[in-house]
């Protein structure tokens, strides 16, 4: 039953994507792709994965066979598990000290099992962040069984009534605490009711700081090769190309700070951060390939303790630019 759930619940994307591309009408059949069958493949689906849930029994035991009487029984299911769920996760956090600012459910794109199609996300201030991290790192499938947390639970940090592209999320009973990626937030914001905080500059630096850590690298493995090795047809663009490139994508900003404009809190950070990029640029650009480069450096960080290699400009100048990068997107949303 829950295998042939699986199968009929991934034809979902295939009926979408036939949809969109149309079908064929003909006479004496009609619609060869009527916009019902999704909706019925989906019902099917979460009712077969869900026969063997107490409240579905009890409504097939009294002979419905009408979907439209059987599924209001899986809907139930649903929100007992939500319900549950909610209340597991509310004092997984609270006895690791932190306090749920705001909870919504949403749709879950990947269910299992397809009954389970809702999620809660719980939004949790960044200043209890690391708390409300080790609990959910720390809560066992045991607990989360004996609590009957059987939805998928996602935690976002929020700051200033915003959601911050920060988030960690389990599964029900199965596995252990995973990242969020990227694509979950905006859905995650919208049921939450609140504006995902963008990070427009970060993400220019970021941009930038990667064509510089592939120029570092570059230079690195030109260095060390021997004659023999044959040229990289795919060379990263040179530090100049990088800053120039820069400079053209934040002139108006560039030329506010040289008539000497007041600049808000924002675009005091953004010009910091141009700064130290530019100052980055210029590091890299001496670079060739044998010293303590940006490359090196940041291959040689500890994901686990942080700390900035001795010795390296090119990493501290890459830090002073992505440390105001943030401030300045944290400005522009206050």
């Amino acid at each position: 039953m829950r295998g042939a759930a699986a199968r009929l619940f991934s034809v979902l994307p295939e009926l979408e994507e036939a949809s969109h591309q149309g079908a064929p009408v003909f006479s004496g059949i009609g619609d060869t792709l009527p916009p019902q069958l999704a909706a019925t493949a989906l019902s099917v689906a979460k009712l077969l994965s869900a026969v063997e849930e107490p409240q579905v029994v009890a409504t097939l035991r009294r002979g419905e066979k009408r979907l439209d009487l059987v599924i209001p029984a899986v809907d139930n299911v649903l929100q007992a598990a939500l319900d549950h769920s909610l209340r597991a996760v509310t004092d997984m956090l609270r006895l690791a000290g932190a306090d749920p600012a705001r909870t919504a459910a949403c749709s879950d794109p990947d269910p299992a099992p397809a009954w389970c199609d809702q999620q809660l996300v719980i939004a949790v201030p960044v200043g209890q962040w690391p708390r409300a991290l080790e609990g959910i790192r720390a809560w066992s499938n045991e607990q989360r069984e004996a609590a009957k947390a059987r939805c998928r639970m996602s935690l976002v940090a929020v700051e200033d009534g915003e959601v911050l592209s920060i988030g960690m999320h389990v599964h029900g009973v199965y596995g252990q605490a995973l990242p969020l990626t990227s694509e979950r937030f905006p859905g995650f914001a919208k049921a939450l009711g609140l504006p995902l905080r963008t990070n427009d500059m970060q993400k220019a630096v970021r941009d930038a700081g990667d064509q510089l850590t592939a120029y570092s690298y570059a230079l690195v493995r030109r260095a060390h090769r021997t004659p023999g090795w044959s040229a990289d047809p795919h060379q990263p663009s040179p530090p100049e190309v990088t800053a120039a490139e820069f400079a053209a994508a934040h002139s108006a900003l560039l030329g506010q700070a040289e008539s000497g404009t007041p600049l808000s809190e924002r675009d005091q950070s953004r010009i910091r951060a141009a700064v130290a990029l530019f100052e980055l640029c210029q590091l890299v650009a001496e670079e060739d390939g044998t010293g303590p480069g940006l490359a090196a450096g940041l291959a040689a960080l500890d994901p686990h303790h942080l700390v900035l290699p001795d010795d390296n400009p090119a990493v501290e100048a890459f830090d002073r630019t992505l440390a105001a990068a943030i401030d300045a997107d944290r400005a522009n949303h206050r």
